[in-house]
């Protein structure tokens, strides 16, 4: 229902949206200067992509490989639906409409796969910290949630400062990426599994022979 309802309020004021989050962007440039340009380029580059080999070295060495396969779904499902959306949305970035404003993108920015990024693969990173790496520990719980939050949140927030995203480009990555967090859990990618198994799978090896 949020993300219904993002959708249809930005259908409605997405160009509103965009000349205040240029205004913003261009107010923390000003303001801000360098240091800011590099802390956002810190989690926009380092903590947004550093995801990436993690993960990869986790799917390669975890002991079950069936999770690693849910992990490695649930953490590009979101990204998968974002480029699609891009794609159909297409919707400018704020430096395009302000010369003010810094920005170095150049594909569509609604959503921002840097926030879907930022929920999924820090969720998923608090999945496997709390579920594998420290089992049964609820310390690990209270330290990992918030950490991932805010590495996320930061990430989200250096698309804006760095004149990439519209907030509203960003909520709606967040929203995006929490939908399919919400749906796609275990017992589903299990199911699906089975079901593919079952019918893909042997239509396929029979197209191959």
């Amino acid at each position: 229902l949020l993300l219904a309802g993002w959708i249809g309020t930005d259908l409605i004021f997405s160009h509103t949206f965009l000349q205040r989050s240029a205004d913003l962007s261009y107010w923390l440039q000003s303001n801000g200067g360098k240091p800011l340009e590099i802390v956002g380029n810190i989690f926009s580059l380092f903590f947004a992509f550093v995801q990436l080999p993690v993960a990869y070295m986790y799917f390669a060495y975890a002991t079950t490989q069936l999770k690693a396969l849910y992990y490695f779904t649930l953490y590009t499902l979101p990204i998968v639906v974002g480029v699609w959306m891009k794609v159909f949305y297409y919707q400018g970035r704020p430096y395009v409409i302000d010369s003010r404003v810094h920005g170095t993108a150049c594909d569509p920015g609604m959503p921002s796969g840097h926030a879907i990024m930022s929920v999924s693969g820090y969720y998923v990173f608090y999945l496997i910290l709390t579920e594998d790496v420290f089992p049964g520990k609820p310390g690990a719980r209270w330290v990992c949630g918030p950490l991932c939050a805010l590495i996320g949140t930061c990430i989200a927030f250096s698309r804006i400062s760095l004149g990439e995203h519209s907030f509203d480009q960003v909520v709606m990555g967040a929203l995006v990426a929490l939908n399919v967090l919400q749906h796609y859990n275990y017992k589903v990618f299990i199911s699906l599994l089975h079901h593919f198994r079952r019918r893909v799978f042997p239509g396929a090896m029979s197209l191959n022979l």
